[in-house]
């Protein structure tokens, strides 16, 4: 399944390792569609709701949720 990883553009700005673990996330979870949210960097459905919702809305309408029973 696809997974949908939002990350703030400012967050290596905080932690001086954080492409190194997005480095280890691409590894570990290849499925994973990036989306960066611009000018955040911690707590982004916090801090831009709107902005993580907006990039949650395309890829719940292109990946369906159901599960065969």
């Amino acid at each position: 399944q696809p997974v949908l990883g939002v990350f703030g553009s400012e967050s290596a700005s905080i932690w001086p390792g954080w492409d190194e673990v997005q480095e280890r996330l691409r590894e570990w979870l290849p499925q994973t569609e990036p989306f960066v949210l611009a000018g955040a960097n911690h707590a982004l459905q916090e801090k831009d709701p709107r902005g993580v919702a907006e990039a949650m809305v395309p890829f719940l309408a292109h990946h369906s949720m159901l599960t065969p029973v």
